[in-house]
């Protein structure tokens, strides 16, 4: 009974996150929109200590965003997995609690680096879009801020039931 239930989150997990991929490449260009459906997820990822999960995350977004671009195959992913690893390990080293100034930092961070390795990597320039930037540095922080309080007042919640 337990193993199809696994089963089943493990398919609905997969049909989410291919609807997510799907619906940013179709309809939201992150760079000029400033709404980054996987950067996000990538950064709760990290903040919740699910590395392992952040790190496949990242490979399989990589994948299937780079189908929609013409630039080398793996580039998106390698950006995705530099950028993973790197709040993982800015996580693990300065980052120990769960703090409002630490996930607004730590997605700063995120948007920066991504920004900053996609125009490395790929030889896009960040200057096409000041305002693409400047929106996904406002909005990714504050998505990521509100899923977490949100969390934090379910917990509290369940506390004092």
């Amino acid at each position: 009974m337990i193993k199809q239930f696994k089963k089943f989150f493990l398919l609905l997990g997969i049909f989410f996150f291919l609807l997510i991929i799907s619906f940013q490449q179709s309809f939201l260009n992150p760079s000029y929109a400033g709404f980054n459906f996987i950067l996000i997820l990538i950064i709760f990822l990290a903040i919740v200590r699910a590395s392992n999960e952040a790190m496949i995350f990242a490979w399989l977004c990589g994948i299937f965003a780079g189908i929609s671009h013409f630039s080398g195959p793996g580039m998106f992913s390698l950006i995705l997995l530099i950028t993973t690893a790197f709040l993982i390990m800015i996580r693990k080293t300065a980052f120990f609690t769960l703090k409002i100034e630490n996930i607004i930092l730590l997605s700063v961070i995120a948007v920066f680096l991504q920004r900053f390795l996609i125009w490395v990597v790929l030889d896009v320039s960040p200057a096409l879009n000041w305002a693409g930037f400047a929106a996904e540095l406002i909005i990714t922080p504050l998505i990521l801020v509100l899923i977490f309080n949100i969390k934090r007042i379910k917990n509290l919640k369940q506390v004092n039931a």
